[in-house]
């Protein structure tokens, strides 16, 4: 009896001690990381959305082995197993793929018109214009079409519009003059104002 009370005690000792998971999510095409993508452990409720540099971070009391699921819009769901194999800390590199056959993509292409081409070379007039920086002086956006305009009626009158991006929607550049990728979170952008984050320019 006494044999059994001790091992279930070192059991219960060994349950005792957290596992934390750390990591990075990626986009597997470019290497660039995913801001807000979903990360969690399947079969569980933890779960948590990467940072603006597509870092996360994870801690419980987990088995010896999990399912690491990471999701983004527009990019296959992946599936990553872990095996602690007596660690209490892992350290993890996710890696999504852009999902080609995307509905919603092509639906957003579809809807663009003439009008839309004419807001679009304005805003990239005024978009590029802001920064003072030789990476982003020759750049094509590679997706431009996740953008929405919008007329705003007021002292500048018809001069006036802002553009817009749904935080899943990440504008994608590409630099020719410095043959490297990166991401932009567009929250606000006008004619008088820009605001936003560039996420990762892909230094050395």
């Amino acid at each position: 009896m006494r044999n059994l009370l001790l091992v279930l005690f070192f059991f219960s000792s060994l349950v005792a001690v957290a596992q934390s998971i750390k990591g990075v999510v990626r986009e597997k095409e470019t290497g660039l990381p995913l801001p807000f993508a979903n990360v969690f452990v399947n079969n569980t409720t933890q779960g948590i959305a990467t940072d603006a540099e597509g870092k996360f971070s994870l801690s419980g009391n987990f088995p010896a082995e999990i399912e690491l699921v990471a999701s983004f819009v527009g990019y296959v769901t992946e599936v990553k197993t872990i095996s602690f194999g007596g660690k209490s800390e892992m350290e993890v590199v996710v890696e999504l793929s852009f999902n080609e056959s995307n509905l919603s993509e092509i639906e957003l292409k579809a809807k663009r018109d003439k009008s839309w081409e004419r807001k679009l070379g304005r805003f990239e007039d005024v978009f590029l214009a802001v920064f003072d920086d030789p990476i982003i002086s020759k750049v094509e956006i590679l997706n431009p079409w996740v953008v929405e305009f919008e007329r705003v009626k007021g002292s500048k009158k018809s001069n006036y519009f802002k553009a817009s991006a749904q935080a899943t929607n990440l504008l994608r550049f590409q630099s020719f003059a410095q043959r490297c990728f990166f991401i932009f979170v567009l929250k606000l952008i006008d004619v008088a104002q820009t605001t936003g984050e560039i996420v990762n320019l892909n230094k050395p």
